[in-house]
């Protein structure tokens, strides 16, 4: 009995060494893939969709379709940073968030 009971509690000091980190999701490159020149922009509740074509007119983007209530995908023109769009529609007080557009993918091997 106190053999295995011996036995029970050095079993753990000696597997623990043995185990093998499994990559995460996010540690690979194709989990996540960065659609570019594309961000997605919350607007403010009380914002109506022509509110939101005037915006983005006057910023120089363009909807490419609603996603959800006052979350559209927008489109930034070829050679603006992303950054610059972002923080352009943020300083805006009818934007509530503007990120990029990012699409994950299960991680494959």
């Amino acid at each position: 009995m106190k053999s295995l009971m011996a036995l029970c509690l050095c079993v753990p000091f000696f597997t623990s060494g043995c185990s093998v980190d499994a990559p995460q999701p996010s540690d690979s490159p194709a989990a996540a893939s960065l659609e570019t020149g594309e961000l997605l922009v919350r607007f403010a509740d009380d914002i109506s969709r022509a509110e939101v074509m005037r915006i983005t007119e006057d910023q120089g983007t363009s909807v490419v379709r609603q996603q959800h209530r006052n979350l559209y995908l927008i489109r930034i023109p070829e050679g603006t940073s992303m950054e610059d769009a972002i923080r352009r529609l943020t300083a805006r007080p009818e934007v509530v968030y503007a990120e990029p557009n990012v699409r994950h993918r299960p991680y494959t091997r």
